[in-house]
């Protein structure tokens, strides 16, 4: 029998937690020869390798290269890909026990299907479940108004792509973009299929770390998801989305202020980009076309503009500090 679902995953540092991936994943696959699982050790420093080949088995792919981002990581994974359906696998996360073959069930000939997921913590606990209700097989227009409009959950590893169409339309993530960009990706394979699949099942269990991209102070890396929003708009978006697409980025904006306010940022530049951002990118191309008046506008940039001061004042500050201390232990 033929591979039929090829998972990709990227790992790097992972020593932490592949093992316990490995086993789990081990416990879902049972005795299918079907399934195989394309690790990318993506230049890991620590004992993932060694990890990796202790608990080695002939469904495993290993692939090792220098550390380039999970983005690479995942197109030198599809590449060695061979089944007729690609998924996606973070290396601290993992499958429900009954994925594929509640997945045998749903594709039939699909050439996307989305399916739920839900966000646990490392004790297993459920957080939040994310789910599809009253969906069955719906356009791709559909899905991505729906999408933007953040009625539906998208993710990269609640998603199976059949291989052909990644293959036919080149389909790859953008190494340049350091955040989001999985939605780029998903952006362009819904927008390549006519109708596209939904299982209301929920089948991926995202584990909440603490030091995960998510959880950490913004950075210029994190900035770089607008990128996404700009190339996906005018080649994948019909004309008549444009509002949906509109919310959604301002959305994601709304959510960096907030993020920024919260983790802190790494350095003072990062606010003055975000401000920038707001400017030339939010204001000037979605919120004046809907319709907000130019005062209330203005409150909203003023109303930044303070907190972003007080950012900056609070990380001066603690650099003033700093060196103080420093000169204090010269003494």
């Amino acid at each position: 029998m033929g591979i039929k679902y090829s998972v990709i995953m990227p790992c790097y540092n992972a020593e932490a937690h592949i093992e316990s991936t490995l086993d789990k994943f081990q416990n879902v696959i049972h005795d299918r020869d079907d399934v195989e699982l394309v690790i990318v050790n993506d230049g890991s420093s620590d004992k993932t390798l060694e990890l990796i080949n202790q608990n080695f088995t002939p469904y495993l792919k290993l692939i090792t290269i220098d550390n380039q981002g999970v983005s690479n990581a995942r197109n030198v994974g599809m590449d060695a890909a061979v089944g007729e359906y690609i998924m996606f696998l973070d290396s601290d996360d993992y499958y429900e026990r009954s994925i594929f073959e509640s997945l045998d069930l749903n594709l039939s000939n699909a050439e996307v299907l989305l399916f739920g997921y839900q966000t646990v913590l490392n004790d297993g606990d459920v957080r939040r479940k994310y789910s599809y209700s009253d969906l069955n097989c719906i356009d791709s227009f559909q899905v991505l108004s729906f999408l933007f409009e953040k009625k539906i959950p998208v993710h990269i590893c609640a998603t199976v792509i059949r291989r052909e169409v990644i293959e036919s339309n080149n389909l790859l993530f953008n190494v340049d973009v350091h955040h989001c960009e999985d939605l780029e990706f998903i952006i362009k394979a819904l927008a390549s299929v006519s109708l596209i699949t939904v299982s209301s099942n929920i089948l991926y269990n995202y584990v909440d770390q603490p030091n995960s991209a998510v959880n950490q102070v913004v950075d210029s890396k994190q900035l770089t998801k607008f990128h996404v929003f700009e190339v996906s708009l005018p080649s994948f978006i019909p004309v008549r989305s444009y509002a949906y697409y509109d919310y959604y980025v301002l959305s994601v904006y709304l959510l960096l202020m907030l993020k920024v306010l919260k983790q802190g940022v790494t350095n003072d530049s990062i606010v003055r980009e975000v401000n920038r951002l707001f400017k030339q990118k939010v204001s000037k191309d979605i919120v004046y076309p809907m319709g907000l008046t130019p005062l209330k506008i203005r409150t909203l940039v003023i109303i930044f503009k303070l907190i972003s001061f007080i950012k900056i004042f609070t990380f001066t500050k603690k650099i003033r500090d700093l060196h103080a201390f420093k000169r204090t232990l010269k003494k």
